[in-house]
Parts: structure tokens; sequence; C-alpha cells
């Protein structure tokens, strides 16, 4: 039996201009990663997702896939709120992004 891989890592733009890669290239269609991420600013209330695809660390030199932004952060000092972030790509090729993010409480 023959599988479709996904042909570029896709992966979320961080801090720095950087690139977490989540799906890696060559793996096998259907898949699926989630990774958590933390705010990188105190009272930060907002958080851009930018999806990127490509093989290079540094995420200006990769495929923008598109951005999308998560509201309604509750104010916190940096790292104490979290957003997790799911990648899937169905056996057609299709990307779908899911995110939630998640408040302490506190």
């Amino acid at each position: 039996m023959v599988s479709d891989i996904v042909p570029l890592t896709i992966g979320v733009e961080i801090a720095g201009n950087k690139v977490s890669a989540l799906i890696k290239a060559k793996m096998t269609m259907p898949c699926e990663k989630e990774k958590t991420y933390k705010t990188s600013a105190d009272n930060q209330e907002t958080l851009m997702v930018r999806m990127r695809q490509g093989e290079n660390e540094d995420a200006d030199k990769n495929h923008n896939l598109g951005s999308y932004n998560i509201t309604g952060i509750p104010k916190k000092p940096k790292g104490q709120e979290k957003v997790t972030i799911l990648l899937h790509v169905d056996v057609n090729g299709i990307l779908k992004v899911t995110s939630t993010a998640m408040h302490d409480g506190a």
C-alpha cells in the first residue's frame, strides 16, 4: 500500500523569528501533532499565530500559510498563560489548525 506524505515541515512562528516545527516533512498522512506554548510578554492579551511551511529554522525564510489572533488572554506575567495548538493534515493534504487557550483561573 502506498501512502501520501507531508512534503514540507509545518510549524508555528515563535519569538525570535524562529519556527517551532510540529508536523515534520515526510510524515504519513493523515497525521496530527499538538504543542503547548506560553505567552512571551507580561500582560499579553493577544497572541498572533502564524503558520509556516518549510525546512528553515528562520520563520521569514519559509512559506507563510496564514495567521490568526487569539484574543482575551488574561493579563498575567509572561509564561503563565498557555495556548495549545493542534495541527491536523487529512488524507487529502488539507491542514486544519485548532487553538485552545488554557487559563489557570488564578
